[in-house]
């Protein structure tokens, strides 16, 4: 990862790519509004792989990985893309 803003941006394939393989109750793609838990079925374990294959996908220390497990009720893909965007952000300030 070269760390420009740019990078941050054209990942988003690869986020929502990696949410659609590890959903417990895959349904194709999922849309940016689709909630995790309630729409495609993550529970605690499918949320910690999906944490350490967007940890390995991007780059990112795995302790940190526990930012991706740890969210709230009714998080969605777009929340999840954040927390990420943040992680990315730090890594190359």
């Amino acid at each position: 990862m070269t760390g420009s803003r740019e990078d941050v941006d054209l990942d988003q394939r690869v986020l929502v790519e990696l949410v659609g393989r590890y959903a417990p109750e895959p349904c194709g793609p999922p849309e940016p509004e689709s909630r995790l838990v309630e729409d495609l079925g993550y529970h605690s374990l499918a949320l910690a792989e999906l944490a350490i294959a967007i940890s390995e996908a991007f780059e990112l220390d795995v302790e940190g990985a526990d930012a991706f497990a740890a969210l709230p009720d009714g998080a969605t893909v777009i929340d999840l893309e954040v927390r990420v965007r943040q992680a990315i952000e730090a890594l190359v300030s």
